[in-house]
């Protein structure tokens, strides 16, 4: 993000060593990227104020 001059993003609001709904979510969001559909992954850091 610093060669973009962006601010750094925003990965979870809780913590994801715990199992949590935010982490079934963010599991969920990263299973779905492994199969080419980023979708989720992009609405759920949006979700988080990206």
């Amino acid at each position: 993000m610093v060669l973009l001059e962006e601010p750094p993003l925003n990965w979870a609001e809780g913590n994801l060593e715990k199992v949590s709904e935010e982490r079934k979510a963010y599991i969920s969001c990263l299973k779905e990227a492994d199969k080419g559909d980023f979708a989720p992954f992009v609405k759920y850091l949006e979700n988080l104020g990206n």
